[in-house]
């Protein structure tokens, strides 16, 4: 959940900086709450400040509407965004918008996330799940590092009518 509410906030503050209303909303709110400072770099702070938080609070939104079964688009635009400042201001997360069916479900990010991640990782979680299972099934002694095995293979070959020799190496390990 940690990781896609970053990525989504990633995702949202890049629309947020792309379109200039809303760029003008939050500059106004900035300017309203630190104008009194007279200092236009503090004035621009905070306007980033208030398009990260608002960038965080459509991921929320994102999030729940994902857990839902609904699906969200990968980039937002302006029809597809969902909470304006003023919700967000009031703390009022639930929107009404069209569900246009469109975009990428709960299962689809959840696939993106296990593509980055590293192969040591999806073996030990791998591992984690088959541990699990076999204490479900009775065997509550069971440990994978009990049974911890690797093999290593390789296979020198050669195609009819070419000379040369092909190797292949292969490497199967659950460490």
């Amino acid at each position: 959940m940690l990781k896609l509410s970053g990525i989504r906030t990633g995702i949202n503050l890049a629309y947020l900086i792309t379109d200039q209303s809303k760029k003008a909303e939050a500059y106004s709110l900035a300017a309203t709450a630190l104008g009194f400072t007279g200092n236009m770099a503090i004035i621009k702070a905070g306007q980033y400040l208030v398009l990260s938080v608002w960038a965080y609070a459509e991921a929320v939104v994102d999030l729940r509407k994902l857990y839902s079964g609904e699906k969200i688009e990968l980039v937002k635009t302006k029809d597809t965004w969902n909470l304006s400042l003023e919700n967000l201001l009031s703390m009022n997360f639930d929107v009404d918008n069209d569900n246009n069916n469109s975009g990428i479900d709960y299962e689809g990010y959840i696939r993106m996330l296990l593509v980055m991640e590293s192969m040591e990782n999806k073996n030990y979680r791998t591992m984690g799940a088959m541990e699990l299972k076999m204490i479900s099934l009775g065997h509550s002694d069971f440990r994978m590092r009990d049974y911890i095995v690797s093999a290593q293979a390789r296979a020198f070959f050669k195609c009819t009518g070419r000379q040369k020799i092909y190797k292949q190496y292969m490497k199967c390990s659950y460490i």
